[in-house]
């Protein structure tokens, strides 16, 4: 098995980036890094239950809110 895990380092704007790109964001779960604090903490106990879930069940995202 293998994981794929989408980590979004700043926000993009969708016009500066290629289709392809925003397809697979719109499709996927993203986390979203947080430096510093609960949400940095937060972000990599999310980033390790992505990379430890088995297929077919996705990981909760942190989204910037």
């Amino acid at each position: 098995n293998s994981s794929v895990v989408f980590v979004l380092f700043k926000n993009i704007s969708s016009k500066n980036m290629i289709s392809s790109l925003h397809r697979t964001m719109k499709t996927h779960p993203i986390i979203t890094w947080h430096e510093g604090g609960t949400r940095e903490k937060m972000f990599w106990k999310v980033f390790i239950l992505a990379v430890q879930s088995p297929l077919g069940e996705p990981p909760v995202s942190v989204l910037d809110g």
